[in-house]
This record gives structure tokens, sequence and C-alpha cells, in this order.
């Protein structure tokens, strides 16, 4: 998906830094022209948020996951889990703290009033001047704690993207984005999103050792992983893979 539909993922996931109630929020991905499915699920509980992200492929069907935590006591920081390993990487986000970019970068097109996946709507046409890029998005403000979220899109995310927003009247919590690709489109749903008391054992790094620092140019273990299981594949399989890889690289973005 692109850079937009990122930024309103990164404030289901980073909420929860000010969040002291339990919250799970789950999305469902879809691309039919990849052959693509996945779920990101997030959990958010006393301040302490976990996200799990999984994708699977017609050519990839045992598929890739992440888990990434995002802990009260270290804000600026995330952990990245290997749950086969069972070790994790720390990732610095003090790069993705707010900027204030420019909201002329956007143009929003508000196309109407809908009801999606059972929240009344906004639906808008986001076009991403400097790159061409261009997506639909379903907004809403029905969506449980949509307050607290409010108060995160301007600490976690590109300020100029919701001022653009705003310019046309606009504000809302992601329940759709639809990203068009080569011969289909690429969909994100919000499935669930419900108060909901998340066990303190999901924001835990026991058990789990970090990882020495990789040397200079080698690839994380999650990479590494993928490598392995391209390797698996039959020649058939791997060229289909790489095929969809390339036609995704040389995409529009």
């Amino acid at each position: 998906m692109k850079k937009i539909t990122l930024s309103f993922l990164m404030i289901a996931a980073m909420a929860a830094q000010v969040l002291a109630q339990g919250v799970y929020i789950e999305f469902k991905i879809t691309s039919i022209s990849a052959g693509v499915t996945g779920t990101i699920k997030n959990y958010s509980q006393d301040s302490n948020t976990r996200s799990e992200f999984t994708m699977a492929s017609e050519q990839m069907p045992s598929g890739f996951s992440r888990v990434t935590l995002a802990l009260k006591d270290k804000p600026k920081t995330a952990y990245v889990l290997n749950e086969k390993l069972k070790s994790y990487s720390e990732m610095d986000l003090s790069s993705s703290i707010s900027h204030d970019d420019d909201p002329n970068e956007y143009e929003v097109t508000v196309l109407g009033k809908e009801k999606v996946n059972g929240y009344n709507c906004t639906h808008i046409k986001l076009k991403l001047k400097t790159a061409m890029a261009e997506q639909e998005m379903w907004l809403s403000t029905e969506v449980v704690n949509y307050k607290a979220y409010q108060n995160v899109k301007g600490k976690y995310t590109s300020q100029g993207l919701f001022k653009a927003l705003a310019a046309k009247g606009v504000e809302g919590f992601l329940v759709r984005a639809k990203a068009r690709e080569q011969g289909g489109s690429m969909v994100i749903d919000l499935v669930k999103a419900e108060l909901k008391k998340c066990d303190a054992s999901l924001f835990s790094l026991a058990g789990y050792t970090k990882e020495a620092a990789a040397p200079a140019g080698s690839a994380p273990a999650d990479l590494q992983e993928m490598a392995k299981k391209l390797q698996s594949m039959t020649p058939e399989e791997r060229q289909k893979f790489m095929e969809k890889l390339k036609e995704k690289a040389n995409a529009p973005k």
C-alpha cells in the first residue's frame, strides 16, 4: 500500500501510546490481482501496543509474518520479534515522529457518504501529487476510541496529510483503503475494533533474546527466513513469485 495508507495504519498501531484502556483492532488485506491475502492485528493495553502482520500468496502459501511491540517505557523504540528464533531486534522510531510536510502535496476529492464495514463513512479520493499516487479511502468517526486516535494523528504521522483533509472538512479513522494496481487492486478493510482487556504477556519480551548487531550489508532475520522459503519453491513457483515482485516494483508509486 502507499504512503497515505501507512500513515493511517501507524495511527492504529501507535494510538496505544496514549491509551490505558484495552483495545483490539483488526484489518484484512486482499489483492486479487497478486493472489495475496493478509491481516494486521493491533492490541493495546496500559499504553503498550502489539502489532501482528501476516501475509501469504499463491506462490508462498506458508506466508510471511512480523510482530512488533511498542512499549510505554521506551516510546521511541519498536521491538521486532522473531517468533521462530525467540529473539528480537530494536528499531528507532525517532525518524517516524511527526513532520510538518506541505498540505498542498495532497489532493483530496470528497466522493460522498457511504456505509462500509458497518460504519458511516466519508468516501474520498486521495492523490499524492509528487508521486502521482492515487487511492480511495473510507473514513469514519464512529470507530471505538476515535477521540484518542484523533490526538495521535498529529504526533506520529505527517501533519500535511491531515491538514489537507481538514481543509476539505474530512476526518475519521481508516475503515477501508483501495489502491489501484496493474490488473487489479489492493484493499485494506477494518474488520474489527473493540474495547478488550489484552493480556500483559502480549507485550512482554520475556523469553526473547536480543539479536546481535548484524554485519553491514547483511539481511535481517525475517528476510533470511523469506529467502529460505524461496529456495524451497519449485523453479516454476519461484519464477511466478519473482514476476509478481517485478510487476510491483515497476508499478506507479
